[in-house]
């Protein structure tokens, strides 16, 4: 990012406001989510190591197993997350 400062400012604070819009919670389970559907491992490392900052680390192994059994249920329309 140091190439353009700029830029990167402007992610930055894209990001901040996506992310305090959703909370962190929920942004970062959207990004592994994505980084999954590239198949980015890279990506899915750099999320799964910020999720460990909200949720326990069998969560997140449930969750790369299969996020459709991760335990998120309850009904409604967030799922749980």
């Amino acid at each position: 990012m140091s190439l353009n400062p700029e830029a990167f400012l402007a992610w930055e604070s894209l990001t901040k406001a996506i992310s305090s819009s959703l909370g962190l919670r929920r942004y970062e389970l959207v990004t592994l989510a994505a980084a999954q559907a590239i198949g980015s491992t890279h990506c899915r490392l750099a999320h799964g190591k910020k999720m460990l900052e909200v949720i326990g680390e069998e969560q997140l192994h449930a969750i790369a197993r299969d996020f459709h059994h991760a335990g998120f249920g309850g009904g409604g329309g967030d799922h749980g997350l």
